[in-house]
């Protein structure tokens, strides 16, 4: 017990130490950075295409060269155009806007993007193997960008550098992220963003102000245009702030209940008014026991 005692402190020193370090600020996130890029950058040898990347590729080639998000070709039941080039194209919502418009960007920032067909770009053609990987070298960046911003995040909320080096080092160490950076697909920057608005809400939390929240709104924004199912996740901004105000002592936790309720029996008569044309649907008890009933207002309507 003796040992495990003295073997605890020293750590305990050892750390102390480590986070009193005025170099510790600079140096954890410079590891990271320099870790996660190498990492990540020297894993890029996936030369096809696959899966989503089918989708993906053309949609936000067509933005970069026609400036819609669009598909190539004539599909049955869509409205298609003619380009100037003869070209058919079909514009298409079937994936969000946010990570085509990153890689439109993309290809317009690269020196031989006008030199690259859509069917080279594809796969279907070779020779634009590298071309496919200068283009991933964006979601390298962007992955070191998120482990520094789970740095940062468990730092915040541990109070401990060491903690939140730890953390952001299995993330960076995660294959499962470091071969998505190998596709042209959206996660990457998916798990950017839904960090980033973490750590608006962890600014929020600390103290809100309207800087942040219109932060986090926009963030939040964007993550919803890049994968929908983040959709559901809009209402969590709402819920932190009213409890950041709470716990600041900006506003009364009763007056924000009384609004809450007020909002839903106003919500609640508003649908009984307006759906008075449908059944109602109510539980009775009848000599076979409890079940379900319905009858139509008088009158109709």
């Amino acid at each position: 017990m003796q040992i495990l005692t003295i073997s605890k402190n020293r750590v305990a020193s050892l750390l102390q130490m480590i986070e009193s370090a005025r170099s510790t600020r600079f140096l954890f996130p410079l590891i990271l950075a320099v870790y996660t890029f190498v990492g990540a950058l020297g894993s890029l040898d996936k030369m096809d295409v696959s899966g989503d990347e089918h989708s993906y590729i053309p949609l936000g080639y067509n933005l970069y060269k026609y400036g819609v998000i669009s598909l190539t070709g004539d599909l049955p039941g869509l409205e298609s155009m003619e380009m100037d080039d003869g070209v058919v194209i079909t514009p298409s919502q079937r994936r969000g806007p946010t990570y085509l418009a990153l890689l439109a960007a993309s290809l317009h920032l690269h020196p031989e993007s006008q030199n690259i067909s859509l069917e080279c770009f594809r796969g279907r053609v070779a020779g634009c193997e590298s071309f496919r990987q200068d283009l991933k070298i964006v979601n390298v960046v962007i992955l070191t960008f998120a482990v520094l911003i789970i740095y940062a995040l468990t730092k915040g909320i541990s109070g401990s550098a060491v903690a939140g080096f730890a953390a952001a080092l299995l993330m960076a160490s995660s294959k499962s992220l470091v071969d998505m950076s190998d596709t042209l697909r959206p996660e990457i920057l998916a798990a950017f963003l839904l960090l980033l608005a973490s750590l608006m809400m962890m600014f929020i939390w600390m103290g809100p102000n309207i800087k942040n929240c219109s932060a986090a709104g926009v963030v939040f924004g964007v993550l919803a245009l890049c994968q929908p199912i983040y959709l559901y996740s809009l209402i969590v901004p709402f819920v932190v702030v009213v409890a950041s105000l709470i716990r600041h002592k900006l506003i009364s936790f009763k007056i924000c209940v009384w609004f809450v309720t007020r909002d839903f029996v106003e919500f609640r008569c508003r649908n009984h008014t307006m759906d008075r044309s449908k059944p109602r649907v109510f539980w009775q008890r009848s000599d076979y026991g409890w079940g379900r009933s319905r009858f139509a207002y008088p009158g109709g309507v």
